[in-house]
């Protein structure tokens, strides 16, 4: 699971008294070491080397009361430990963050699901993809993106641009599939306004293990041919979570950097090609992104106008979504201690 989501739960287990031991790969090794957590298993590499007989002995070894997973793509180990602890009875609970994402369990049914909000519940009641279902809100409302102190200049030149009355618009890539997309469907977009040069584009489109390889490249190159003429600033590598909260408008199919965006008052609009929609699907097992079927962002299916879209309404059903979907970690820890003594 991300590491954003997973560790305000551990923390708060271990505030109330849990033993919380972690297994982590990639960029979430670093990050779960920073925060102080037991990791049993850490890297790529070794849980590459990993199988059933792998996990069985840990599982073994460490025994755990629960078992908390995520719904991480494409490295999905997660559905492996869940499978062997089902064998050893070993309650199962899953925290989705991202609507739809249950469906990256390949047909497993945890015992208990952690969702963002009445949207998720609904849709994973509806697809029967849990026996018990909590909501704790969206862990998206917890991040603020923290500044370094060397990069102040250009959060500063952001609000700059803000003051000059310039729109930034952040382009954020979901998958190596549909980046190329979205870029031509907000590129086209900014080129039908009346006054194009009115509007900065900053853009984060492919994951930063492929910064520089031939598979980012091929990705690169193209958008930066559909992005020529326009006024392009990457702020001196502030992150991407620190530019959505920023923005005017961020842009994508269902990246989290869309739900960072609304949270800190932003605009946001999902990106809906043909492309992005049947990844869409695939990923999520939804033919629409639930936030613009519901009204709280725009669809962008066809090149428009930003200011066609009816900001008023999506203004007034984004401030109501905010408010449900407020992260609770205690709310979690309370959700698995009800099932565990149910």
């Amino acid at each position: 699971m991300s590491a954003k989501v997973a560790l305000p739960i551990l923390a708060e287990a271990k505030v109330q008294g849990n033993d919380v031991a972690i297994v982590a790969e990639g960029r979430a090794t670093t990050i779960c070491e920073e925060s102080g957590l037991v990791l049993l298993i850490r890297g790529t590499d070794e849980l590459q080397q990993f199988g059933h007989s792998q996990v069985s002995q840990v599982l073994n070894d460490y025994v755990p009361d629960v078992l908390l997973i995520g719904l991480s793509a494409p490295i999905n180990w997660e559905l492996e430990f869940a499978q062997v602890a089902r064998g050893f009875k070993v309650p199962v609970v899953a925290i989705e963050d991202i609507w739809g994402g249950l469906t990256r369990l390949n047909g497993f049914v945890p015992d208990l699901a952690l969702v963002m909000d009445s949207l998720a519940k609904r849709l994973a009641e509806s697809y029967k993809r849990v026996l018990n279902c909590e909501i704790i809100g969206d862990i998206a409302s917890t991040i603020k993106p923290v500044i370094p102190e060397n990069k102040l200049g250009e959060a500063g030149r952001m609000r700059t641009l803000h003051d000059e009355g310039k729109k930034i618009i952040l382009i954020v890539g979901d998958h190596t599939q549909n980046v190329l997309e979205i870029v031509d469907l907000v590129t086209a977009s900014v080129r039908l306004e009346p006054n194009p040069s009115n509007f900065v584009v900053t853009h984060s489109l492919v994951h930063p293990k492929l910064v520089g390889t031939p598979e980012g490249d091929a990705i690169l190159e193209p958008a930066t041919r559909l992005l020529k003429g326009l006024r392009v600033e990457q702020f001196g590598g502030l992150s991407t979570d620190a530019r959505a909260a920023r923005a005017h408008y961020t842009a994508t199919c269902f990246s989290t950097p869309l739900r960072i965006a609304l949270h800190h008052g932003q605009r946001a609009i999902s990106v809906m090609g043909p492309i992005s929609k049947a990844l869409l699907k695939k990923e999520t097992g939804t033919h629409s992104y639930p936030l613009a079927a519901s009204g709280v962002v725009p669809a962008l299916i066809e090149p428009s106008m930003f200011d066609a879209f009816l900001w008023s309404a999506h203004d007034r059903l984004r401030r109501n979504w905010i408010e449900e979907s407020r992260f609770q970690p205690a709310k979690a820890i309370a959700a698995i201690s009800r099932f565990i003594e149910s």
